[in-house]
């Protein structure tokens, strides 16, 4: 494919710009066989660019682009940006063939008004005295109209002859202009400066962006996006190779270390003059990267935001029965517009792509359901399966069932006729009909139900009724009840007109025009019932040997079945009897004196006796009555009896009752008091012992109390013990007084309470063991003891109870702890103790210097990295001949590791001892690493340049350094043969650089082969300045460093077998 063949080709390589974010980089259509650089955005639709390439109708094409040097010719053009990027070439910048803008170096205010740009003077002049006049570049300022015509150039002030000033790029808010520049200030070749413009045109100091931004190499063209980060293009900062686009970003008013742009946008091959939209999802830069058509090409960078999309499976479920429908069409909608039809069913496991964290409605419709919607948010997880149920309620299928109802004889309407409905034997609703006649009931479709009519005057109707499926059906019904004969029941009650009690076995008569129809005879339950005719006359008479007979008259109306409740309330006939009786000693069955006798009846006292020598009682009772009769004496047991007297008028009722005699007991109760300080012991045991045998122990609490019950005139031991005091015994013999309480006060005498304090020392940090620790115990400032921790790390001292304490604990190595204590009066107690110990910091320093094994000598721009327990801890870089300096932890294991691209790594391992303050120094050695490198389809021995004298080719010391690199690639290597190529820059005649080159190669060749390699291994041929590789060739002002490129020696492998 030739290089026309590219002119579309997409780059398709693609990565992440952010976590969802992608980068597509593709070649733009303007690209040519000759150099397009140098994109400036006028707006995000409108840029600027450069271009050698030739215009068909540029008569002065060909003349005009060399005739005052051969330096490429590059001319300004308005483009286009399409849609997808592209670029679409509109016109030139200007018709002035003279550009006097330098590879499109310019930028504009943001109001597009005011431009600065790179004045190209050397391609302009007329001549090579006017040429000769300005050397260096430098910046202008102008006016810039709406057809891009620009007028009033200013020189703007901190421009110099002899340094470059060059690549401005004026800020988004128009406040700052950043450029390039050589300055004497420079950390390197170009550096990245900045000043501030401000009012009538005039502007501050330039400012250097400092270190993290420049290099000791060089650093070009700025581009400051919306939140004023900067992107520029450098050699110094670590990428992938070549010249590469880096990102510094502006945080707390400094500009940050770079992050070199990720590929597709950076590659192996110089990428440079980075600029993006506002919006910064789109922009351009400048490669001459492999896929290039001409020199260099412009490539479009897209910033494409990946869709974040969240998948749902959706469920419609019977919302009474929970189970899933079948067949169910679900709409979805976004802002009110259908997105997606489907149909649900209970297996379908279907995933629905939505977009995150956006509303949407879903409606789920079925025949016999009511329509169900629901609103939702979805989230914002990627590709995350969410559940979404929508229920749907069964539309009720209802039905009426009316109906009248008839007398079934003289089908006449029946009022006041109760008619109910059930399901299920759940009645359901019941309504009286009136009027009208007419009953009406709201029914469910399929469903049985069960009719019932009711009224007193007809035997109560009972009708079955299914109901079908037919949606709001009318069921019309007649029911036809049968009339009942007319009765009445008669019923009551007979009580004793005084007592309101009822009255048993009172024969109850029913009799009608003096005919007897029936007789009851009350019992238990004291009622009596009749079946009556209604509209009837009856007399009810009620007897009773103890009451005065009753008659009742009453009539019956004609309610039908109607009950007639009566109470007949009888007059007694008074009835009374006596109670007598003695009192007996249960055990003796002698008679009991001064016995107190009372007659209680409903609980209430009726009348007492006291019993005298005769020992009898008696008391006047009625009959039927229930009694209590107390018999209460001091030497006795109270005795209740239960009595209640018969019907048999003027009877006598005899008693007896015996009395059983009280035991004799007394109480004995106490305190336990310390004998010295008169004050209550608590938790003593106290012991009571009969005959050496035990018979109870109680423990004192906070009362302070004991008490026991005991039996009169006996003998008893109590014991008290408390681990602080000695036992003590008491002997006591109780009198024959009842119910006497013994009073004691026993005094112990307390021993001697000593604890135990116990502990061990830690490190608070570590929670390890402090070994050698000083652990003083102090009493009142007092030292009593000092103890230093071995390596079981505990202290123990006795101590006295109740008594306050200090523990001091000290170590050389952390600070002073101090403890206050009380111990409580718990005898013989250990007290165990935890002190924890805050060390005292401990550090060292440790430095040296990184050297070269080979030659010794201090190595450049080495990362230093200090490794601490394992943990990164810091990084340094070398320079000028320093070391690295570290402060580190005692006791501790360390790591140091040493990178430097033209070395091979170092990682050092050490520990730390304990003494503070201490200096450790270690140098170390790094092994050179020797590279090959490749240069268009040659590969040669990577070495530093390798400098002659002017005018000389004597080997120099430090060129012997990097020949003896390529003596030993070649003693690796033993198939390798190699030609050394010499150049020099132009600064001299042609024939004299290649005679001077031939004879640097014939030396270099020399060297190698006195150091024992093959002569047939090394060739050497001098190039002289045939094969410059930049622009400074004759005629053509550069710098010293420009030229030096030029002058080089290189070891091209032209055979490896």
């Amino acid at each position: 494919m030739n290089k026309i063949g590219w002119l579309f080709l997409i780059i398709t390589i693609s990565t992440l710009k952010a976590q969802e974010t992608k980068i597509e980089v593709f070649n733009t259509s303007i690209n040519s066989v000759y150099a397009e650089l140098g994109i400036s955005y006028l707006d995000d639709a409108t840029i600027l660019f450069a271009s050698s390439k030739k215009v068909d109708k540029d008569k002065n094409f060909s003349n005009k682009r060399t005739r005052n040097n051969s330096q490429l010719h590059l001319e300004m053009y308005v483009g286009s940006v399409t849609n997808d990027g592209d670029i679409i070439q509109t016109a030139r910048f200007s018709k002035n063939t003279n550009n006097p803008i330098l590879e499109g170096d310019i930028t504009f205010t943001p109001d597009k008004k005011t431009v600065y740009f790179t004045w190209n003077n050397f391609y302009n002049t007329q001549s090579r005295k006017d040429s000769a006049k300005w050397k260096t570049l430098h910046i202008v300022k102008a006016v810039i109209n709406e057809n891009l015509e620009i007028s009033n150039i200013e020189v703007l002030p901190f421009n110099h002859k002899k340094y470059d000033v060059r690549s401005p790029e004026v800020s988004k808010d128009g406040k700052q202009l950043f450029f390039t520049s050589n300055k004497e200030d420079s950390y390197g070749e170009f550096d990245m400066y900045v000043v501030d413009i401000l009012p009538n045109n005039t502007f501050s100091e330039p400012i250097n962006l400092g270190s993290k931004v420049n290099t000791r190499e060089s650093e070009f063209f700025p581009f400051v996006d919306q939140n004023n980060n900067l992107y520029f293009s450098s050699y110094g900062h670590k990428g992938l190779g070549g010249l590469d686009i880096f990102k510094s970003e502006f945080k707390d008013g400094t500009y940050q270390t770079p992050v070199a742009l990720k590929a597709p946008i950076n590659s192996e091959y110089d990428d440079f003059w980075y600029v993006e939209n506002q919006q910064g999802n789109a922009g351009f830069f400048t490669s001459n990267r492999k896929e290039s058509i001409g020199d260099v090409d412009i490539f479009s960078v897209k910033y494409i935001e990946k869709q974040c999309l969240s998948n749902f499976i959706v469920r419609v479920l019977h919302k009474e029965s929970k189970l899933d429908l079948e067949d169910v069409p679900v709409s979805i909608f976004e802002n009110n517009t259908l997105i997606k039809k489907l149909i649900i069913n209970p297996n379908s496991k279907e995933e629905i792509a939505l977009k995150c964290d956006t509303t949407y409605k879903i409606i789920a419709t079925k025949d016999g359901f009511e329509s169900n919607e629901l609103v939702f948010l979805s989230d914002n997880i990627l590709n995350k399966t969410n559940d979404l149920t929508i229920n749907l309620t069964p539309i009720e299928c209802a039905q009426t069932i009316t109906g009248i109802v008839l007398n079934k004889e003289t089908n006449e309407p029946v009022l006041n006729a109760k008619v109910s409905l059930y399901t299920e034997n759940k009645l359901i609703e019941s309504i009286v009909t009136s009027t009208e006649n007419k009953f009406s009931f709201p029914i469910q479709c399929e469903t049985a139900y069960k009719i019932m009519v009711e009224n007193e005057a007809f035997i109560a109707s009972e009708e079955m009724f299914t109901s079908d499926k037919t949606l709001s059906k009318t069921n019309d019904l007649t029911i036809n009840l049968t009339p009942i004969e007319c009765t009445q029941t008669i019923t009551g009650i007979v009580l004793n007109k005084e007592t309101n009690q009822p009255v048993l076995n009172a024969k109850v008569s029913l009799y009608t025009e003096n005919q007897l129809i029936e007789s009851i005879v009350t019992s238990t339950e004291n009622k009596f019932s009749f079946p009556i005719q209604c509209e009837t006359a009856y007399k009810i008479m009620v007897e009773n040997e103890q009451f005065m007979t009753s008659e009742e008259m009453f009539t019956s109306d004609k309610t039908l079945s109607k009950t007639n409740d009566l109470t007949i309330n009888l007059t007694p006939i008074e009835c009374t009897q006596t109670i007598t009786g003695i009192v007996l000693n249960k055990e003796t069955n002698q008679p009991v004196l001064n016995a107190k006798v009372s007659l209680f009846s409903d609980n209430k006292l009726i009348e007492s006796i006291v019993t005298s020598t005769e020992n009898k009682f008696s008391f006047p009772i009625h009959c039927e009555t229930a009694y209590k009769i107390m018999v209460e004496n001091e030497a006795f047991i109270a005795s209740e009896e239960m009595f209640t007297s018969d019907k048999t008028l003027s009877k006598t009722n005899d008693l007896t009752i015996n009395l059983t005699p009280i035991e004799c007991t007394q109480t004995i109760t106490g305190i336990v008091l310390n004998k010295e300080t008169n004050e209550p012991v608590l938790n003593a045991k106290v012991s009571l012992f009969f005959e050496n045998q035990l018979i109870e122990s109680i423990v004192t609490s906070t009362e302070n109390k004991f008490s026991f019950p005991i039996q009169c005139e006996t003998a008893y031991k109590i014991m008290v013990e408390n681990e602080a005091f000695i036992a003590s015994e008491e002997m006591l013999t109780s009198d024959k007084t009842l119910s006497k309480t013994n009073d004691l006060t026993i005094n112990l005498t307390p021993i001697e309470c000593t604890q135990t304090i116990t502990g061990i020392v830690l490190n608070k940090e570590t929670n390890e063991p402090v070994l050698n620790a000083k652990v003083s115990l102090f009493f009142e400032n007092q030292l009593i003891e000092s103890i230093v921790t071995s390596t079981e790390n505990k202290f123990s001292f006795p101590i006295q109870c109740e008594t306050a304490y200090k523990i001091m604990v000290e170590n050389e190595q952390f600070m002073t702890s101090e403890e206050m204590f009380t111990s409580d009066k718990t005898l013989s107690k250990t007290n165990d103790l935890t002190i924890n110990l805050t060390p005292i910091e401990c550090t060292q320093t440790i430095t040296g210097i990184i050297l070269n094994k080979e030659t010794n000598e201090p190595v450049l721009n080495a990362k230093v990295s200090l490794y601490s327990k394992n943990k990164f801890v810091e990084t340094q870089f070398t320079a000028n001949g320093r070391g690295y300096k570290f402060t580190i932890d005692c006791n501790s294991d360390n790591k140091i590791t040493v990178t430097q691209q033209k070395f091979k790594s170092v990682e050092n391992l050490f520990k730390t001892n304990s003494t503070n303050n201490s200096l450790v120094t270690k140098n170390i050695l790094l092994e050179p690493v020797i590279e090959f490198i490749t240069f268009g389809e040659q590969k040669a021995i990577k070495t530093n340049t390798i400098y002659f004298d002017l005018d000389s080719h004597e080997i120099r010391p430090d060129a012997s350094v990097e020949l003896n690199k390529v003596v030993g690639v070649l003693k690796k290597y033993p198939t390798l043969k190699i030609e050394v190529q010499s150049h020099t820059d132009s600064r001299a005649p042609d024939n004299y650089n290649l005679s001077l080159s031939e004879r640097r190669a014939n030396s270099s060749m020399n060297y190698i082969i006195s150091q024992g390699i093959d002569p047939k291994r090394v060739v050497g041929k001098g190039y002289g300045e045939t094969k410059l590789k930049n622009k400074c060739s004759n005629g053509i002002p550069c710098s010293n460093t420009e030229h030096e490129l030029n002058r080089r020696t290189e070891f091209v492998i032209i055979e490896n077998n």
